[in-house]
């Protein structure tokens, strides 16, 4: 398809471009959670005997990393798939439930 023949912009698309970038700010913050939780177990004022989710703050870490680079590394892809659903959609209503 030639550049002519690509139709206009909607206003969808700004909103899809806000959403990409809204994904990497969450990314960012599950990183740096799972990074403090993996190196400094002590920062933390809960103890892991009182968590609701009965897990190590190791395990913690590592959730929060993993989501973190999921987040971040996902954030291209509603840019590239706009008229179709994506795994980017998955993840971000993962991440807006907090799982």
């Amino acid at each position: 398809m030639s550049r002519e023949e690509l139709p206009a912009p909607t206003a969808w698309v700004g909103w899809v471009f806000f959403a990409a970038a809204v994904m990497v700010l969450p990314g960012v913050f599950h990183i740096i959670t799972g990074l403090v939780a993996l190196l400094k177990d002590e920062y933390f004022s809960v103890r892991p005997s009182g968590l609701i989710v009965s897990v190590d703050y190791t395990t913690w870490g590592w959730t929060h990393l993993l989501m973190g680079v999921l987040l971040i590394g996902l954030w291209p892809k509603p840019l590239t798939d706009l008229m179709e659903p994506s795994i980017a959609q998955l993840a971000g209503q993962l991440a807006a439930t907090k799982l």
